[in-house]
């Protein structure tokens, strides 16, 4: 994304963030909030919400939230998270390019984020070096692991498309501390979806979101429709940014057609 499409989308955040405050949802389409905002939330399995401990040359890196999906046509399923935990955000001196990931990070150590059992290993990564953070291109913000079928992992789906402005989506995800520190669903409603990123709010306020970068944001269905990579807290309202699976998905695409070219 060039300079002048990130400022369009941050610019769009934060009006929609200013329209909400002043009037109420007005970014979110009345049609899509009729349909969507009372979805009830989606079932999801044992071991989905993972906290990760990364393996690279330097040490191990504790940070954020990984889950696993199931790709069909793929033998293994893949552990994604995001790819701006390789860098300040995780106490790192500067962001790691994707390209180099693969040789640094040798694998990952994952647990339960609720029980803190350890669950399963996974690695190594596989190589998506046109994946970004979020604000710096317009590229999924995602970093994905191989990981083996027979573990103990659940995946979940991958969607399709971008949410609607007034559907209900659900953060999963455990919560540091706070009176929702056991609950794995946080909902909220989309106010703002483009190819760029998307933009919620949380139906509950003041939400300790630390260390949830990574971890999914999936639909009624549980599908997953989005990584979890930013959150601003405006007074006793709450918003997240997500990098959606329209982003996320083209970037595995690309991974998986380079892999079969090789074995061509």
């Amino acid at each position: 994304m060039n300079l002048s499409r990130r400022i369009s989308f941050r610019t769009s955040i934060t009006f929609c963030i200013i329209l909400l405050l002043v009037f109420g949802p007005s970014c979110s389409s009345t049609e899509g909030r009729k349909a969507q905002t009372n979805s009830g939330p989606p079932k999801t399995p044992e071991h989905f919400v993972l906290r990760p401990q990364f393996i690279t040359q330097k040490g191990t890196l504790a940070a954020g939230t990984a889950f696993a999906i199931e790709i069909d046509g793929q033998e293994r399923l893949l552990v994604l998270t995001a790819v701006h935990l390789f860098g300040p955000a995780a106490g790192l001196p500067k962001q790691i390019p994707s390209s180099e990931l693969p040789a640094y990070v040798r694998g990952v150590i994952l647990y339960d984020a609720f029980s803190q059992a350890e669950v399963a290993r996974a690695g190594p990564m596989l190589e998506l070096p046109e994946a970004a953070p979020w604000n710096k291109a317009d590229t999924g913000d995602v970093a994905a692991f191989w990981a083996s079928k027979d573990s103990q992992l659940s995946p979940a789906k991958l969607g399709e498309s971008l949410p609607t402005a007034g559907q209900a989506i659900w953060l999963a995800a455990s919560l540091n501390d706070g009176p929702e520190r056991d609950q794995l669903l946080h909902r909220a409603v989309v106010r703002l979806s483009k190819r760029e990123g998307i933009n919620f709010q949380y139906d509950s306020t003041n939400l300790n979101l630390l260390a949830t970068s990574g971890a999914p944001l999936i639909d009624s269905d549980g599908r997953v429709i989005g990584i979890n990579v930013g959150v601003i807290n405006l007074g006793d309202k709450t918003f997240g940014t997500g990098s959606p699976v329209t982003l996320i998905r083209p970037i595995l695409n690309k991974a998986f057609d380079r892999i079969s070219r090789k074995r061509d």
